[in-house]
């Protein structure tokens, strides 16, 4: 509801209390309202007259012309009656019962118990709160407005209270308001629950290996591809949550320095899916590793000087290539280049 209309109704419930004057039937007196909107102030006391609400009405048109806001009876007349009647209902309660309360309180009570008095006569009508962000503002201004309405001091005492709730996340609100004696019951099945305890970082790194690790299966484990299928893993954790993509950036970035094979035999230990890897690992099948073999006497006597094949037997070489069969992968100029660095290191 207009913020506005609010105050004008505050105003004109405590003027009807004041005055003595009921409005029997809201409904059909803001029915009249909304017939009227546009009329002259004149015009629109005929019609209350006709409806049985002149006094009542003479009390509104005093209300608004003292606003001196031309267009307020057009605001009102812009609510619906669904939400007029409530109000005026609430508020025309609340003025009534603070009537004799108010020469009561004012100037004598301390400041203890005119909070009382406002949590008393206002905390049962904020049942209805939804407890969101979104309309504290609402009840907390409407909250304002009734106090003022019965007692500046009593409004006062609002202020003080509710002011620094504005800084509260809404549970810790909410929590606050009942501890005052607000009936916040209305909220209670939305209210926001207790934040579960996050996951600690073993279990963020389980989750999105077993959300992401599968989509590897068709990664073909080169260095080439190696940065395509790494970035698209921090893109889909991120998505997700920024705390998934911190673990899975932990895990993966280090492999960055690792070669192809290593890398694949640590995502593979990690959970991922590389199947897809296995022509680019050298987990090659028992017949290539024989024709390997098969080149290796020849491979070493090219390889190494002249005299020096004599230090390096077919067993150990043998052994080397069935350690390391990734080096099948290799062309015979590259394996020859790496045997005489590895004679030549060793020899060193």
């Amino acid at each position: 509801m207009d913020s506005q209309v609010t105050e004008l109704l505050v105003e004109f419930t405590t003027r009807l209390t004041e005055w003595n004057e009921e409005v029997d039937d809201p409904e059909r007196f803001f029915a009249v309202v909304h017939a009227n909107a546009d009329a002259e102030a004149a015009e629109l006391q005929s019609a209350f007259d006709r409806e049985g609400f002149g006094r009542a009405g003479e009390v509104l048109i005093t209300c608004v012309d003292e606003t001196g806001q031309s267009d307020l009876l057009g605001k009102v007349a812009g609510e619906s009656l669904d939400e007029l009647v409530p109000e005026f209902k609430q508020l025309d309660e609340a003025a009534r019962s603070a009537g004799d309360a108010s020469e009561e309180v004012a100037g004598s009570s301390g400041e203890a118990e005119l909070w009382q008095q406002a949590v008393d006569q206002f905390g049962p009508q904020w049942v209805n709160w939804d407890g969101t962000e979104e309309t504290w503002a609402q009840y907390r201004d409407w909250f304002y407005q009734v106090t003022n309405a019965v007692n500046p001091d009593l409004y006062a005492v609002a202020y003080q209270h509710l002011d620094p709730l504005n800084a509260d996340d809404p549970a810790t609100r909410i929590a606050k308001l009942k501890e005052f004696g607000f009936d916040v019951s209305g909220i209670q099945a939305t209210a926001p629950e207790a934040a579960a305890a996050p996951p600690d970082e073993a279990e963020l790194w389980q989750q999105a290996v077993d959300q992401f690790g599968p989509q590897w299966v068709n990664w073909d484990g080169t260095e080439e591809t190696w940065g395509q299928y790494r970035d698209w893993f921090y893109q889909v954790t991120n998505t997700v949550n920024p705390d998934l993509y911190a673990i899975a950036y932990q895990h993966l970035d280090p492999l960055n320095a690792d070669d192809p094979a290593t890398r694949i035999a640590k995502l593979k230990e990690f959970g991922f899916d590389v199947s897809g890897t296995e022509s680019a690992t050298g987990l090659l099948d028992e017949e290539k590793v024989a024709e390997l073999h098969q080149e290796v006497s020849t491979i070493v006597e090219e390889a190494l000087p002249d005299g020096a094949a004599q230090y390096v037997t077919r067993e150990r070489i043998d052994a080397l290539v069935s350690e390391f069969p990734e080096a099948a992968n290799l062309d015979p100029d590259q394996l020859r280049a790496v045997i005489k660095d590895a004679w030549e290191l060793a020899n060193a």
